[in-house]
């Protein structure tokens, strides 16, 4: 019930006690005139009350004292009721009655609630929003926005929170504040050329999960290729380009799975992009295999006979027998990998041959490589280079266009992987900065309308305080809402959003920002229904008359009386006239004339509200906040009382970082070894002080997490250790086939070695040796330049001189010396003799005696070869403590586990 109509209650019941007085007095006079006796200065108001005390048991006198009191009861009693009637009953005004809201309505409203988000100050009070829904404002640049609405509100919102930071001063006053409190505050600038940014990259989301990737992939392409041009074909098929590549760089680990390896991968690799596609294509879903025909067998036909014998395993009658019937297949079903050994072999002995090479599609992949593309990967390839050449050109634009900003290394670098996780929000507190420049606002569009619609969409999948985890709300704090451009996700979601807590604050400079045209707005209907789905709206002091008009109407109309006067000319006599006119509660040029400090918040169910804007640099509230960070802001006055600080000690303080969180540093040279994969050995000095595993080339993603002091059973510690360890081993040069690594081994010849081992006998033991020289060594751990750790191991020492175990002579000490250190020891087969005991003595006494040397004194073979003695070598020192295995920090796919 309004305060208005408590007053005519009220009233009303003050004319009711004064009615039933007059009721009480008028019934002593209708008694003495019923009884025909003149009442007139013989009565008053105790008169009807005596004679009923004495004559109530008298039935005669007592109905005459009752028609008394009912006669005069009636019609008093009757006009009271209908007056109140009257009086209770909603005369609606002509034309409204608009008004601002009171204390008592603002209260009414819950806008004094404890917690929610600030929209503005009434009186000595802070004018809270409460609950689940959005708020909007209006206001033009300069007016205030920041200093009363957004650093407000980060310095009190206890829940995440993501904010449009255009001027970085929102992280530079706020972030170290909330940082005390618990929060993980991030900075997002992908421009910043000292590499200060904390990195986010879209593709890190993606899941690895054949059944989910897809569906994931066409939403992000949705939003870079809307598909709602003039031309929404070449949009359609540089969306499905956009598909294809990226499950190819998803399904080959050793590629970035980042938007610039996406546009390096779309350049076509020095090629063009369609042959460079098809290549992909060719590499990893068949096998090349080839049969040579022998034409001729040559000038040296002898040679060409041991050829056909190991080709074809066959003696040397029957390779000279099929010399005889050339044309003949010398080598069927050869894979690629050694047709060109077999064509220099017999270009070596002048033979003619030919050469018919064919690609056959993998159906069972046998573990060689990387497995073959998934269906849905070659699919989408395949209708890229199915499309004919003159389609290609558009299809190609389109698709690098608004991918072209990734050519720069600092953006590429701070999108490369994701130092926080979008989905965890609503998990913990948490604080995204999007610090992106002024200038730089239309080219980052993109990268924050995908921001944005990720963390909308991965965030709409559990309901709020739906499961004990999700408990958090996040408030989209969106300064310049539209510089992203129109954001599917909100456009489509903003009806239900609010249900998952997030809450949009939405800050725009007008309402024709909200109408323009699609992509840049939201289009007028679009914008209607986004506005109205805004339960708290707040108007600074308009700039422009349409603004102006529009926030005139949405206060609304009063009704006044108005009285109109006439004359008639020539005649002393006039008359007057009264009637309802209608006024604006506040016309627009009173609007725009409106002080600097008032601002106006139209509330649903509540009349407007009237109150003064927030000044945080004013308020002791939020400056003994900021003194928490720097306690340099608690300044006082000569007198030694508290003062505020100058807007000068003020931007000293932010200016100078002391009240923002600390930002890493992007490593430029790592990120470019990565991007080039230059790889090096690891050297001593990379493991002195520890692991870096943002620096390690190697796949940990199938290492396990670890919580800081989580307690595991030794069966999955040991588990744990093993996959680590599997992990360095895939990572060796030997079995990765890195760049650079010529000289390494193939598994096949590995294999090869490995059965010719199996095969000598254990007694064998001079075919032991052999079979020991000719196996490779494990090729050395390596590293991405400049320092990317490819595989940390203890180094292997080196390996002991062959001479001791294949010298037959004393005499020949060194020659035999030097033979075994070149060929690697004996051939398999040769018959070494043994070593009399004789002969042993005097080959150790001719060694050097190191018992007179330190341990770290390096000791010089006669033949200036250095030797090491492996239970002599000094032991790496150990570091002051242990190197975290800290996963968190990998550059790899978030959700990879």
């Amino acid at each position: 019930m309004s305060g208005e109509k408590w007053a005519k209650l009220v009233f009303v019941l003050v004319v009711l006690i004064v009615g039933t007085a007059g009721v009480v007095y008028l019934g002593g006079v209708m008694f003495y005139l019923l009884g025909k006796a003149n009442p007139i200065g013989k009565t008053d108001f105790g008169t009807w009350w005596t004679y009923w005390s004495y004559y109530k048991n008298n039935p005669p006198v007592a109905k005459r004292l009752i028609w008394a009191l009912v006669i005069p009861a009636v019609p008093i009693y009757g006009a009271i009721i209908a007056a109140t009637i009257a009086a209770m009953r909603d005369q609606r005004k002509l034309y409204g009655e608009s008004r601002f809201a009171n204390e008592g309505e603002i209260a009414a409203a819950g806008l004094f609630a404890p917690k929610g988000i600030i929209v503005g100050k009434w009186k000595k009070r802070f004018l809270l929003f409460p609950g689940l829904q959005f708020v909007l404002l209006s206001a033009p640049t300069r007016s205030g926005k920041g200093v009363g609405i957004v650093i407000p509100n980060l310095l009190s919102w206890e829940d995440s929170v993501v904010v449009l930071d255009v001027k970085q001063e929102n992280f530079l006053v706020t972030s170290g504040w909330r940082a005390r409190y618990g929060h993980a505050c991030y900075l997002f600038n992908p421009f910043a050329e000292d590499g200060r940014t904390h990195r986010y990259n879209p593709l890190g989301y993606i899941s690895d999960d054949p059944r989910l990737r897809v569906g994931e992939i066409l939403d992000l392409g949705y939003a870079i290729y809307p598909g709602d041009g003039k031309e929404p074909f070449f949009d359609d098929t540089a969306r499905n380009l956009f598909l294809g590549l990226v499950l190819y760089l998803i399904e080959t680990p050793e590629l970035p799975r980042t938007f610039g390896e996406l546009l390096r991968q779309a350049s076509g690799k020095g090629k063009s992009a369609k042959d460079h596609i098809q290549g992909i294509i060719t590499s990893r879903n068949y096998r090349e295999f080839g049969d040579i025909m022998l034409n001729s067998a040559g000038e040296d036909q002898a040679q060409t006979v041991k050829v056909i014998m190991d080709l074809k395993r066959v003696d040397k009658r029957e390779a000279e027998a099929l010399c005889d019937e050339i044309p003949f297949a010398v080598a069927e079903n050869v894979p690629a990998a050694d047709i060109e050994a077999i064509e220099q072999q017999l270009k070596a002995c002048g033979a003619e041959y030919e050469t018919e090479r064919r690609l056959e599609p993998i159906v069972q992949w046998d573990g060689v490589g990387l497995p073959p593309l998934s269906s849905e990967c070659v699919d989408a390839l395949n209708r890229f280079v199915t499309t004919s050449d003159n389609t290609l050109s558009s299809i190609m634009s389109t698709f690098n266009s608004p991918l072209t900003l990734w050519a720069s290394p600092i953006f590429d670098a701070a999108t490369a992987a994701n130092d926080f996780d979008l989905r965890e929000v609503r998990r913990k507190r948490m604080s995204v900065y999007i610090g992106i420049p002024a200038a730089k606002l239309d080219s980052a569009r993109l990268i924050m309308n995908m921001m944005f619609s990720q963390l909308v969409k991965l965030n709409l999948d559990v309901q709020l305080n739906a499961t004990p985890d999700v408990k958090y709300h996040c408030m989209m704090l969106m300064d310049e809402f539209t510089a992203p451009g129109r954001i599917g996700i909100i456009a489509k979601s903003n009806a239900y959003m609010a249900s998952y807590g997030m809450r949009l604050v939405t800050i725009i400079q007008s309402a024709g920002q909200l109408e323009a045209d699609i992509p840049m707005g939201y289009g007028r209907d679009l914008a209607r229904t986004l506005v109205t789905n805004h339960a708290c709206q707040i108007f600074y002091t308009p700039r422009e008359q349409r603004d102006a008009n529009d926030y005139s109407e949405a206060l609304g109309y009063y009704t006044f009386k108005s009285t109109g006067r006439s004359r008639q000319l020539g005649r002393s006599g006039g008359s007057e006239s009264e009637s309802d006119q209608k006024r604006p509660l506040m016309m627009p040029q009173e609007l725009k004339e409106m002080s600097q400090r008032e601002q106006i918040i139209n509330l649903e169910n509540t009349k407007a509200i009237k109150c003064t804007k927030i000044r945080y640099y004013e308020d002791y509230v939020f400056l003994d906040r900021l003194a928490e960070v720097d306690p340099s802001l608690l300044t006082r006055n000569f007198l030694g009382m508290r003062r505020k600080p100058t807007q000068r000690e003020l931007e000293r303080s932010w200016g100078g970082w002391k009240l923002a969180a600390p930002v890493p540093t992007i490593d430029f040279d790592l990120h470019d070894a990565i991007v080039q994969s230059r790889v090096r050995e690891v050297t001593p000095d990379d493991i002195a002080g520890g692991i870096d595993l943002r620096k390690l080339a190697m796949d940990t993603s199938k290492i396990r997490d670890l919580a800081a002091g989580q307690e595991l059973p030794p069966e999955q510690v040991k588990g744990i250790v093993a996959d680590f360890f599997d992990a360095l081993e895939a990572a060796s040069p030997s079995s990765a086939g890195d760049i650079g690594e010529e000289d390494a081994v193939s598994d096949e010849e590995l294999a090869r070695l490995d059965a010719e081992a199996a095969t000598e006998t254990d007694d064998d033991d001079d075919g032991d040796r052999a079979t020991d020289a000719a196996e490779p060594p494990v090729a050395p751990a390596a590293a991405i330049a400049p320092i990317v750790v490819k595989a940390v191991a203890q180094p292997e020492p080196p390996a002991e001189p062959p001479a001791s175990d294949t010298v037959g002579e004393p005499a020949d000490e060194d020659d035999a010396t030097e033979a075994g250190a070149e060929d690697g020891g004996d051939a398999e087969g040769d018959d070494v003799p043994e070593l009399s005991e004789d002969d042993e003595a005097r080959l150790y006494d001719d060694l050097p005696d190191l018992s007179d040397f330190d341990a770290d004194t390096e000791v010089v073979h006669p033949d200036d070869e250095v030797l090491e003695d492996d239970d002599a070598a000094p032991t790496p020192a150990t570091a002051p403590h242990k190197p975290i295995l800290d996963l968190s920090i990998l550059d790899r796919p978030i959700d990879r586990k």
